[in-house]
């Protein structure tokens, strides 16, 4: 857990445990209820003025949004200059990136945070003490910075401390703090610049998180790489790329989209929406807690989700009907339900008060999301100002982004 996240996510003073998959919201918009006895009062559901932005990602206590004019936003936590604005003052409404006008791609997860260009090169601003932006330009680089020898990248992934980058021949390159050889290469010391990863090609979609990597084939099938519970064997780590398995020792296939947590990775299809890895905080949202699972099972209730995305040990994913579910720890609301009653849902429960949502982005201690009019909600911790609504007021329901 991150420190501000330990600090900071006991304000609500929660204590409860939910297992129940059946809890359900009866409406949208301010004062929406749910069937499980909480309500609140965000606006995630109301009318307002079309917003203007593409995508979205979260870190920790901090968040970013790619506008339709090319440039981004971020606010939040600013320590190591995560805004990427050129200081680490922290800030509770979205401030402008500095020189960036033509991005087409954004992530972040921790500290920093890297951007895809039009011109498919990359820069990375933030944290950098393990070389994470790519090169040697001191610990921290507080506005964006061109990332050497990565072109006609099409994705990205980030660790806490690594970064990859897919490239459009299906090959990945891999940076940053290798020490459980999460980038692929090979290597176990700090690996820059960029590097390609060995052994794995035809590759349509990646994701990181803090000490592991994973890969979405063209095949349909995932391989997951570094320290983690990879869905594989009964080990704990496996260093090499390894097709993910269920519990038949089959791969899992048909998957189309794929996400990690610190603790459990996700991927889903046209089916289930499958987890596996540790179970803290009740991140693999199969009903049960602190039970790992070595091989990939489904979420409970959850099916074809439009969007998923994992965070410290909490994940979210939007369903068909534009609805959002979520899961895991939820001592400060970041799993969108009334910390006072549920501090960890063993189960996806819905998110009261927000509809019409193309993305969700989870983080450590807050998460968002996109509506499909353009507009950013977020919930949870709202240390230094994270949910960007101009407040530094923690809410279990979304609060609308100001100034995007």
């Amino acid at each position: 857990m991150s420190l501000f996240l330990a600090l900071f996510g006991s304000l609500f003073g929660c204590s409860g445990v939910a297992s129940s998959p059946t809890c359900s919201a009866s409406g949208v918009g301010g004062g929406a209820t749910d069937s499980c006895g909480t309500g609140g009062s965000g606006t995630g559901g109301a009318a307002v003025s079309p917003g203007n932005v593409q995508s979205i990602a979260v870190g920790d206590l901090a968040a970013c949004a790619l506008l339709n004019n090319k440039t981004i936003k971020c606010w939040g936590f600013n320590s190591k200059g995560q805004l990427g604005n050129g200081t680490t003052n922290a800030s509770s409404t979205p401030v402008l990136v500095s020189g960036i006008s033509n991005a087409t791609s954004i992530a972040s997860v921790g500290w920093h945070a890297c951007a895809i260009l039009s011109d498919a090169t990359v820069k990375c601003w933030g944290q950098n003490d393990y070389q994470q932006l790519g090169s040697a330009v001191g610990a921290t680089s507080l506005t964006p910075v061109a990332v050497p020898n990565v072109t006609n990248a099409t994705a990205l992934a980030l660790g806490w401390n690594h970064t990859c980058a897919l490239i459009n021949d299906g090959t990945m390159m891999c940076w940053g703090r290798c020490s459980n050889k999460q980038c692929g290469t090979g290597l176990s010391s700090v690996t820059t610049p960029p590097t390609k990863v060995s052994g794995v090609t035809s590759v349509k979609a990646i994701s990181a998180y803090d000490y592991h990597t994973c890969a979405l084939l063209n095949a349909g099938s995932v391989q997951c790489w570094g320290e983690t519970n990879l869905g594989t064997t009964a080990t704990t780590v496996d260093h090499d790329p390894t097709t993910v398995v269920d519990g038949s020792q089959n791969a899992i296939a048909g998957i189309t989209r794929i996400d990690s947590g610190l603790y459990a990775d996700y991927a889903s299809g046209t089916g289930s929406l499958y987890a596996w890895g540790n179970n803290n905080g009740g991140s693999l949202g199969d009903g049960t807690f602190a039970t790992s699972r070595l091989t990939a099972a489904a979420v409970t209730g959850i099916s074809n989700p439009i969007s998923i995305s994992g965070g410290y040990a909490e994940a979210c994913a939007v369903l068909q009907d534009g609805t959002v579910q979520c899961w895991g720890e939820n001592t400060s609301g970041e799993a969108g339900s009334d910390p006072n009653s549920y501090s960890t849902l063993l189960s996806p429960r819905q998110v009261s008060g927000i509809a019409n949502v193309a993305q969700v982005s989870v983080g450590e201690g807050s998460a968002c999301a996109l509506r499909s009019d353009g507009n950013v909600y977020c919930w949870g911790n709202n240390y230094n100002g994270a949910l960007g609504d101009g407040t530094t007021t923690n809410s279990f329901v979304p609060v609308h982004v100001i100034g995007l």
